[in-house]
This record gives C-alpha cells, sequence and structure tokens, in this order.
C-alpha cells in the first residue's frame, strides 16, 4: 500500500485544503461590533447618568447601524476622500478636535470673557445632546473605518468609542440652532458651519457619512427639545442679553 511522505507535495496540499474548509468564514462588519474593552469608561458612565434637561425618550433611536452593503461603500468614498485631502482640510480638521463650544462662540463673533453666559448655554446644548449620541453609539457599537478597511488612514487620533453616530455632526448641528436662535440673521452661515465640521470627520477617516447623518438627525432633534425647555430657554434668555449689550456698544463682541 503506498503511503505518502509526510512531506509529500500531495499530502500537504490535501492538509493545505482541510484547513480551509475547516476555518470558520470571516465576520462582516454586522457581526463584528466595537469593543467594550476599548471605550472610554467616562463616556459609560455619562450614558449612565442620563440627560439633565430632556426625558430619555425625547429622541428616537436608530434600531440598528449601517450594514455590510452601506459600509463597503462608504469605505470607498472615504478612500476618495483621503486621497483628495489638502493642507487646508488638514489643518481644520485638527483645529476642530475637541470641545466644538468655544469654536463656534468666536464663529459667533464672541469670546469667553465677553460672553460667559452664552458659552454656559453652549456648554449646556452640548452635554445634552451627547447623551442621546452616546447613548446610540453604546448601543449599536458600530466599528471605525480603519477597523473595518486597513487602507483608511486616519489623520487624527481615534476617540475611544463607536463610530455611528457621530458625535461632531450631533454636536455641531444642535450648536448650529442653538447659536441661530441667539443671532438669527447668521442661521445659514452657522448651519453651513457645522456641516462643513461633520464632514471634516469624513475626510479625517473616522467616520462615514451615514454617521454623520445619523448625528445630524439626533442634533437637530435635541436642539429642538431643548429650545422649548423652560429651563434651557432661561439660560439662553441669560445669553441673549450678551448680545443686545454689544449690539449697544457696552460691550465688545469681540476681543
Amino acid at each position: 500500500m503506498f503511503l505518502a511522505s509526510p512531506h509529500s507535495p500531495a499530502l500537504t496540499l490535501v492538509m493545505v485544503l482541510f484547513a480551509a474548509c475547516s476555518k470558520p468564514p470571516a465576520a462582516t462588519p454586522e457581526e463584528r461590533r466595537y469593543s467594550v474593552a476599548d471605550c472610554d469608561p467616562k463616556l459609560l458612565a455619562l450614558v449612565e447618568k442620563g440627560p439633565t434637561h430632556l426625558d430619555k425618550d425625547a429622541v428616537s433611536f436608530a434600531s440598528r447601524a449601517p450594514g455590510e452593503e452601506v459600509t463597503r461603500t462608504e469605505i470607498d468614498l472615504l478612500l476618495a476622500l483621503q486621497k483628495a485631502r489638502t493642507p487646508e482640510q488638514l489643518a481644520l480638521i485638527r483645529e476642530e478636535v475637541g470641545a466644538l463650544e468655544p469654536l463656534f462662540l468666536r464663529r459667533m463673533g464672541g469670546t469667553e470673557r465677553t460672553h460667559p453666559k452664552t458659552l454656559a448655554a453652549l456648554r449646556a446644548a452640548v452635554a445634552e445632546v451627547d447623551w442621546f449620541l452616546f447613548a446610540e453609539k453604546f448601543a449599536l457599537m458600530r466599528l471605525r473605518p480603519h477597523q473595518v478597511d486597513s487602507r483608511v488612514e486616519p489623520v487624527i487620533r481615534v476617540p475611544r468609542h463607536p463610530a455611528y453616530p457621530s458625535g461632531h455632526a450631533g454636536e455641531s448641528a444642535t450648536l448650529a440652532r442653538v447659536a441661530a436662535a441667539l443671532l438669527p440673521e447668521r442661521a445659514a452661515e452657522l448651519e453651513s458651519y457645522a456641516q462643513a465640521m461633520a464632514h471634516h470627520r469624513e475626510i479625517a477617516g473616522v467616520h462615514y457619512p451615514s454617521d454623520s447623518a445619523e448625528g445630524r438627525r439626533i442634533g437637530l432633534a435635541v436642539a429642538s427639545a431643548l429650545l422649548t425647555d423652560p429651563g434651557f430657554v432661561a439660560l439662553l434668555d441669560a445669553a441673549k442679553g450678551e448680545w443686545r449689550r454689544a449690539a449697544t456698544g457696552r460691550t465688545p463682541i469681540a476681543e
């Protein structure tokens, strides 16, 4: 009887085929989830705390994150954006890392020194929308683009939380609406600023377009609810006084 040598090409081929057939199929992005161990504990604690002004059911949540087909299509879009990055875009992306409230305040024409109550209202708005954004992030646990496809190269440090929805898109949408309540004549400019900010996170390689769309949906819903909440409206009324005084020249709008 013929026995294959342990080093024969025939036996090697059989072993390779057996290993390939017995190996489980790779998980799709839908089946893989962002790891809880990789999440910032402070943000997990934020979700446990709950919102300040609104009820937890004030905004509807998505039941699932976008699936594999959408993800793959969006990866191609991100790779195209990555290839076309400009120095000007990279500078804005880096400027927008961190808190967005001071950036919006400067865009409005104020500073922390001249408009402290406005900054307080903006910060309260961000704190509120963040609960809804992170509650959905941790419920759906969508992987970041670079975790799905290694060709995606983020240009900033990737935040320690899931991708969907985009925090920058949600926060900027809320901030634009709140800022517009103070400066209605600047509403279009502020809205354009918010949308550009969200898009920059896609160019940066840390968010999918669908992350931005969902973040914006939540941000606008939270802003609408806040603008009818008595506690938040009181903060806004105090801020309006700063802009009225600035308009009369009694307080400079900017340093």
